[in-house]
């Protein structure tokens, strides 16, 4: 399967790679990253790969997302989960929580970043994410 690979460290590189799974093209991403012969030279040093994020995503999942789906499923990965709040707020635990007011009236507290249900719905149908409504928690599918 062909993923996309970001790469963070003191700049940022994007390249695809094909790999059997997630981990391994975690383990084909940084090879890459730290072998200049592969094309990838500035900063990369024998040990750059330590203080460097990877993120590879397939390239079929990237098809008929919008920004928003997107951005899900980025703080998903870098969150672990999310929970949902009263309102019907989904967000992960311990995100920052601001007052809702309504025409002057308190309205109680909600996430400063949050998402609808019908995104992690329509993420769970393209099998992205696993959502469970009833226990309150949305998890990504590996």
């Amino acid at each position: 399967m062909l993923y996309d690979v970001a790469v963070t460290q003191i700049h940022g590189w994007k390249y695809q790679i094909e790999a059997d799974s997630e981990v391994d093209a975690h383990i084909k991403a940084a090879q890459y990253f730290d072998n200049a012969d592969d094309g990838v030279t500035g900063v990369c040093t024998a040990c750059s790969v330590l203080n460097t994020s990877f993120d590879a995503i397939p390239v079929k999942t990237q098809q008929n997302l919008s920004v928003k789906m997107l951005e899900v499923l980025e703080k998903l990965r870098f969150t672990g989960e999310f929970i949902r709040y009263d309102g019907g707020f989904w967000s992960w635990a311990g995100v920052e929580l601001k007052p809702l007011y309504n025409g002057g009236r308190y309205m109680g507290d909600a996430p400063v970043w949050h998402c609808d249900v019908k995104t992690l719905r329509a993420l769970q149908k393209r099998g992205l994410v696993k959502l469970d409504e009833v226990a309150k928690i949305c998890i990504l599918v590996n």
